[in-house]
């Protein structure tokens, strides 16, 4: 009877079974699960078992009773510091079987502190595509890991079954953890996490090591795939119990699939449940989260608490994030630090190969550098380990001289602006930033995201973009785009009406009536300038390939593979192509009298007739030591810079296979390359016959045309 159907994920995960009452269950249906925890033979007091939902720890003789729970699927033991485990769980139907855990000395986890691998996202379903867990695995070596954690969607059940054969901890030398993310909840019947479970074992239980006690859990459950058995106050109750039973001066780390309910931007406070809540800030020594999800790759701080998120480890995030894997090591306090690795695991290497002049920056550009500013080039610097390393910076074009760098609160990925005399960026946490062009003075800064930082998260890497008379700025998406009085930071208006897409380095198209905003997975949007009103919503262009760009009465988008041109005030469809290649990569268009050339998957730099948008031809690139443009793999040639013209024969672009190349502007033939190395992710400059390039190790030169 649909009537009757459970509709809401409340209901349907009331409905659901117990977990089948096996012959073994069945004769000890009623009694307690009891068990022992050794090492080598000798008892092992004070370790904690779980069945999750109650926790206990075991006696002087190592023994534990725990209460009959007819939900248990597992009981799991807290592996403490300094130990390992073949296996930390035994199936709670096994009853027969007994309960009994069996712990050898570590090396690997013991000491004060230790680090391990991060990767996330990775999203393969076959074993021929994890060919990169090696890099990890001697990653992981290299730095002497206590153990390495995917942070969730491995993606489905084929991808599931794929990285337990090549990712565990047997191949990887030391621990193997997973997490479970809302892809990795596949399970039509009994209950969501039935798959992830039969492979990985429990979906939540905590481990410790070198005095660190880590808490894992899944994805929460309504924003996963399938319907799962557990709801937030089943977590809530389980970390409860588990948390009372450790010091309380004990540094406490959480690794999630994504935030659960952060609800305080400034004090990065995590809380678990609804009707049960607990506040993990509150209830321990929360030291932080380690998660993925958005596809992208950030990290903030809050005194000695951090928040750290992780791209894919071999595809571009939806913010033009190369592909990561991090090392993340907590000290005895509990304080992480970050290491990014990009570019295959290695190091980068960056040569000056004929430069006029080459300057070191404070850390690597993104999208947010270079910016033409006259005498000046204006650059943003990243900060995605937390070590303070975002900056803007002034750079004398002369002589490659640091005029000024003004430090701002993290890393700018989308585009900076210039306008009467300020320079304006927009970080990843929302923060919009106004400096004096000519000092680096801050003017004014203004948080468009309020206090929440899942709204911050929403905000990642966004353009900001003047208005035609340099009077206000524009920055963010969806419900967070916020117009700002260019000299004073006052909110002319903010939105709270149009979509919330995920977020993309591109910027706004800022024209005299309408602003035009595009973003990953939503309609593109186009709003009016003076008030924030919605005027149209165009659900053909939701991927973004360029920012948006105005034409006198017409708008143009570059969406996936589409080249899509608009009518500016009705959002009615004046042309659209289909293109033989990609386009959603970080880079804008550039154009001559006649092209439109623009960066694109797998072909290099694409020339486009404008009146007929036809591909006139296709200017080839070499692999990419990274990964560049959203969901693109590492290894093809792909160019995701925004080209330049040097002149009325020639174009350039810099390119993430360590080149910076020239294409003759009439048929695209390659007439020079300077090949310095490291990956370029920020666009070029050209200006006053010189070439200006930064790479991606932090590296920024000047080259005669």
């Amino acid at each position: 009877d649909a009537a009757r159907k459970p509709k809401t994920r409340a209901e349907q995960r009331a409905a659901m079974p117990d977990p089948g009452l096996r012959t073994e269950e069945i004769v000890c249906q009623g009694k307690p699960f009891t068990g022992t925890v050794t090492c080598n033979g000798r008892p092992m007091p004070g370790v904690i078992v779980t069945n999750g939902r109650d926790s206990v720890k075991t006696d002087e003789k190592g023994r534990y009773v725990l209460p009959e729970f007819t939900r248990a699927r597992f009981i799991s033991v807290t592996v403490p510091s300094g130990y390992e485990a073949s296996w930390h769980y035994v199936d709670a139907w096994a009853r027969l079987r007994g309960f009994n855990f069996s712990l050898v000395p570590s090396k690997a986890t013991g000491g004060k502190g230790c680090s391990f691998v991060q990767l996330a996202d990775s999203e393969v379903n076959a074993p021929e595509y994890l060919g990169f867990w090696t890099e990890i695995r001697d990653l992981a070596a290299r730095n002497n890991c206590a153990f390495v954690v995917h942070t969730g969607d491995i993606c489905c059940r084929q991808g599931i079954l794929a990285h337990s054969q090549v990712m565990n901890s047997f191949t990887m030398g030391r621990k193997m953890v997973y997490c479970m993310g809302n892809h990795d909840s596949v399970s039509a019947w009994p209950w969501g996490e039935a798959e992830f479970e039969a492979v990985y074992g429990p979906s939540w239980y905590s481990f410790e090591a070198g005095g660190v006690h880590f808490l894992v859990t899944p994805m929460c459950s309504d924003n996963c795939d399938r319907v799962t058995s557990y709801d937030e106050d089943t977590i809530a109750d389980w970390i409860r119990g588990d948390l009372a039973l450790i010091d309380p001066g004990m540094p406490v780390v959480l690794l999630n699939h994504f935030l659960p309910n952060a609800n305080d931007r400034e004090k990065i406070g995590v809380v678990y449940g609804t009707k049960r809540p607990i506040d993990l800030r509150k209830a321990c020594n929360y030291r932080g989260i380690v998660y993925g999800h958005s596809h992208n790759t950030w990290m903030r701080r809050c005194g000695d608490v951090a928040m750290i998120n992780t791209a894919n480890p071999q595809m571009g995030g939806i913010d033009n994030s190369p592909n990561c894997v991090r090392v993340i090591t907590v000290d005895e306090k509990g304080v992480m630090t970050s290491k990014s690795y990009f570019a295959h695991l290695a190091e980068m290497k960056s040569e000056r190969a004929g430069a006029v002049w080459e300057t070191k920056l404070p850390s690597m550009a993104m999208r947010g550098g270079l910016l033409d500013g006259g005498p000046l080039l204006y650059v943003a610097t990243s900060d995605d380990d937390g070590l303070g390393t975002a900056y803007v910076c002034a750079v004398e074009k002369s002589g490659g001289r640091i005029r000024w760098k003004t430090r701002i609160g993290n890393t700018v990925k989308g585009s900076l602006a210039l306008a009467g005399g300020r320079v304006f960026g927009t970080d990843v946490e929302g923060v919009v930033y106004a400096l004096d062009a000519g000092s680096g003075k801050l003017l004014w800064k203004k948080s468009i995201v309020g206090k929440s930082a899942i709204g911050a998260s929403k905000m990642v890497s966004v353009g900001t973009t003047a208005s035609p008379d340099g009077s206000r700025v524009v920055a963010g998406i969806g419900r967070c785009q916020t117009v700002l009085d260019a000299a004073t930071g006052k909110v002319v208006w903010a939105n709270n009406k149009c979509y919330e897409g995920e977020p993309s380095t591109i910027s706004p198209a800022y024209g005299e009536k309408y602003i035009v905003t595009t973003h990953n997975w939503r309609p593109s949007v186009c709003v009016d300038a003076a008030t924030g009103r919605k005027v149209w919503e165009l659900p053909q262009v939701s991927t973004p390939g360029a920012s948006p760009v105005i034409h006198g009465d017409t708008v143009m988008f570059a969406s996936d593979s589409t080249i899509v041109e608009v009518e500016l005030a009705t959002g009615s469809i004046v042309r659209s192509k289909k293109m033989p290649f990609g386009m959603s990569v970080s880079g804008d268009f550039a154009e001559t009298d006649r092209l439109y050339l623009k960066g694109v998957v797998d072909k290099g730099l694409a020339a486009i007739d404008k009146k007929t948008l036809d591909v006139v031809w296709l200017g080839s690139v070499g692999k990419g030591q990274i990964a560049q443009g959203s969901y693109s793999a590492r290894g093809r040639a792909t160019l995701s810079t925004t080209p330049a013209v040097v002149d009325g024969k020639t174009v350039c672009a810099a390119g993430a296979d360590g080149v910076i190349h020239f294409w003759n502007l009439s048929d695209g033939k390659k007439t020079r390359e300077i090949k310095t190395g490291a990956p370029y992710l920020a666009d070029v400059v050209v200006s006053g016959g010189m070439v200006f390039a930064t790479d991606m190790a932090g590296m920024l030169r000047a080259f005669a045309v």
